[in-house]
């Protein structure tokens, strides 16, 4: 699954693309959202920060740029980025898991994007 932003109305060239480790969006009668794999990212343009919130089922470790972000699980976690003068970002998740009912691996469930502080999904 991928998830293309481009901001139209002001002369900013604002774009966040995630192009691999998205898997399809689901939904139920609620809410939506979007499961990762363990490795995820994409490209961004003219983006200060971005921001998942997000839950997980285990106790696990996010990777970005040389830090370390603990990720609880049944909490939701609030994952901010700073994108500023990045062209591509990855973000890599510790461990996955999986479900009697589900063999894919799964990282984070996304419920939230913000692009800048404004919500794009």
């Amino acid at each position: 699954m991928k998830i293309n932003f481009k901001q139209l109305d002001t002369n900013s060239e604002k774009i966040l693309k995630f192009t691999y480790g998205l898997y399809p969006i689901e939904l139920d009668r609620t809410s939506t959202w979007v499961w990762t794999d363990n490795l995820f990212g994409g490209e961004s343009n003219d983006i200060k920060s971005l921001t998942l919130a997000a839950t997980s089922e285990i106790e696990n470790t996010l990777l970005f740029n040389g830090e370390e972000m603990e990720i609880q699980k049944d909490c939701l976690n609030i994952i901010r980025l700073n994108l500023e003068n990045k062209k591509q970002f990855e973000l890599k998740l510790v461990n996955t898991f999986t479900t009697a009912s589900d063999q894919r691996k799964l990282g984070i469930r996304i419920s939230n994007i913000y692009v800048d502080g404004e919500i794009i999904f």
